[in-house]
């Protein structure tokens, strides 16, 4: 795996993360859904 995949996958989750404890679980599946399309 490239590093800069790497790099992008651990932002992706630490942001989904916050977003988690901001506005719950919901709106994370829809901001990976999304992410994935």
């Amino acid at each position: 795996m490239p590093l800069g995949v790497a790099a992008w996958l651990v932002l992706e989750i630490w942001l989904l993360t916050l977003v988690a404890d901001a506005a719950g679980g919901l709106t994370v599946l829809l901001l990976l859904v999304a992410g994935v399309l």
